[in-house]
């Protein structure tokens, strides 16, 4: 193959294909924080569920106790009555993790938003003094 003369390469984006019509920003990317924030969610709720548990009743002696965690639907299920019920409820497990997860990317999103508005701010500032700086 000879490179023909006066034909120029063409170079795309990275991230970005030829045939693509528009890139997503990068703000909407979703970033190892989002793994973070989707790990404390998930944390967050067992400990509630756990913080919820009824102790009072279980010590005055009713072992008719149903231990629920999971918000909003309850995807662990202890039943005190009936041990050999299997306590994972697949469908609220599921449901309970794809919320978490929206969520999670939510909160991604609107920190990478903020950080960057705020690095703007940041450089267009100190772009100013420099301006400044250099007029007088």
């Amino acid at each position: 193959m000879e490179k023909e003369e006066g034909k120029k390469t063409e170079y795309f984006e990275v991230g970005k294909s030829p045939d693509q019509k528009f890139a997503i920003p990068s703000e909407l990317k979703p970033t190892n924080k989002t793994g973070w924030i989707f790990s404390f969610l998930f944390i967050l709720v067992v400990v509630i569920g756990i913080i919820r548990f009824p102790f009072s009743s279980l010590l005055a002696g009713n072992i008719d106790v149903t231990i629920e965690i999971g918000l909003p639907w309850s995807f662990l299920e202890f039943d005190l009555n009936n041990p050999e019920e299997t306590p994972v409820k697949f469908g609220s497990l599921i449901l309970d993790l794809v919320l978490y997860l929206i969520i999670a990317y939510l909160l991604d999103v609107v920190i990478n938003v903020f950080m960057k508005s705020f690095s703007a701010k940041k450089i267009k500032k100190s772009e100013q003094e420099s301006v400044e700086l250099y007029k007088t």
